[in-house]
């Protein structure tokens, strides 16, 4: 019962969560902020990062109406601005707020120039294996990250949670079968058996491992 309930309370909350996080999106980056800061008029501290520019590993998408949808089709990439910085002013040329769009603002450094604190922005170092990764940060991106992070944080227990019920639901039918084997033998000692799971914050589904014990 009490897993049941953490699913549903940890689902609800990792949901308002991302509901902010992604209106807060809207309200600090912009796809007008991300092509003047990078490419029309590019902050000067950041142009040696071969990662702040426009066609990077990275896409947007972007969605096309009209003329420029006849001429390049509904759906384009965020390359394309590379070649047509002006669609930034034009009403007819939006970028597709999906799942991906939310992850890229705040996962990659190609899309920091969007952010509309860009002036505020400082360079954070994370060490990666035997390497040490630069990162371009602002305020509000870190602020994003934060919220980001936590709404998956709730996730992540919220599928712990329902792992637990049916990982429980088998064990118990386990249990069940050991208990008859048990009762069958006339001269058998009283045994009890313990299994368990391990959370692991890091596990998409919150598992890390399994425990168990058997005493006689």
């Amino acid at each position: 019962m009490a897993s049941i309930i953490g699913w549903v309370q940890w689902n609800k909350q990792a949901e308002d969560i991302r509901k902010q996080y992604e209106i807060f999106g809207d309200n600090h980056w912009s796809l007008r902020s991300w092509v003047e800061n990078t490419l029309l008029n590019p902050i000067a501290g950041l142009i040696p990062y071969d990662d702040f520019k426009l066609d990077g590993t990275h896409k947007l998408e972007l969605h096309l109406l009209g003329s420029l949808a006849e001429e390049f089709g509904e759906y384009i990439s965020s390359d394309s601005l590379t070649a047509h910085p002006e669609w930034i002013y034009n009403d007819y040329v939006t970028v597709l707020q999906d799942q991906h769009f939310y992850e890229n603002i705040g996962k990659y450094d190609q899309f920091v120039g969007g952010w509309d604190d860009i002036l505020e922005y400082y360079i954070e170092e994370k060490t990666v294996e035997d390497t040490i990764e630069i990162i371009l940060m602002t305020p509000n991106k870190e602020d994003y990250n934060n919220q980001r992070s936590r709404s998956n944080d709730l996730l992540r227990m919220a599928n712990y949670a329902v792992s637990a019920i049916m990982f429980n639901h088998v064990i118990s039918g386990m249990e069940a079968v050991f208990t008859n084997q048990r009762n069958a033998r006339a001269k058998a000692k009283q045994s009890n058996t313990d299994v368990g799971l391990y959370y692991d914050p890091r596990n998409k589904y919150g598992i890390g491992g399994i425990t168990v014990s058997y005493q006689w």
